[in-house]
C-alpha cells in the first residue's frame, strides 16, 4: 500500500518570477522608491508655496481690508488715496483704519555693500495691524526714525 501524500499548493506565478530575478526586483523597488522620493518632494514644495503665498494675508489684523480695482497681485499692487481710509473711517461700526505700504525696493547691506531686491511691508507702529511676533516684540524700537525690522526667512 502506498502512502499518498497532498502536493503542495504552487506558489504564485508572479511571486516564482521575482524570486528567479533578483536584480530586477532590486531595481524596480529602488525606481519605485525614488519615484515615491520625487512627489513626496513635489508636495512639499506646492506646500511651502501654497502657505507662504498666504502667510500675509493671515498675518493682518483686521476684517476688512481696502485694495484698488486695478490691483493684479500682491507684488503688483495700484495705489489709491488715503481719502478712500478716511471716507471708510466716517462709515458707522468701523472702529479704525491703518494704512499698508507694500513695495519691493533695493537695500544696501552696511556690512558688505551687496544690494539686494526686498519686499518692504510699512505701517504704522501705533496701529496693531500685523499679528506677526516680531513686530509685536519690537513695536518700542519701530516708533524710533529710520528704523527697519528685517526678517530672513
Amino acid at each position: 500500500m502506498t502512502k499518498i501524500t497532498p502536493k503542495k499548493k504552487p506558489l504564485f506565478l508572479s511571486w516564482l518570477q521575482l524570486r528567479k530575478e533578483r536584480a530586477r526586483l532590486l531595481v524596480a523597488i529602488a525606481g519605485i522608491s525614488f519615484a515615491d522620493v520625487l512627489m513626496f518632494l513635489q508636495m512639499g514644495f506646492r506646500g511651502a508655496l501654497f502657505s507662504s503665498a498666504v502667510e500675509f494675508h493671515h498675518s493682518l489684523n483686521g476684517e476688512i481690508v481696502m485694495m484698488s480695482s486695478r490691483t493684479r497681485s500682491l507684488i503688483s499692487l495700484d495705489r489709491f488715496t488715503e481719502r478712500r481710509l478716511y471716507q471708510a473711517a466716517g462709515i458707522t461700526g468701523v472702529a479704525s483704519v491703518s494704512p499698508i505700504y507694500l513695495n519691493s525696493i533695493q537695500w544696501r547691506n552696511p556690512e558688505n555693500k551687496e544690494i539686494w531686491d526686498i519686499y518692504a511691508i510699512g505701517i504704522n507702529p501705533e496701529h496693531q495691524v500685523l499679528n506677526i511676533p516680531g513686530v509685536e516684540a519690537n513695536r518700542e524700537k519701530l516708533r524710533q526714525p529710520d528704523t527697519a525690522l528685517f526678517n530672513l526667512t
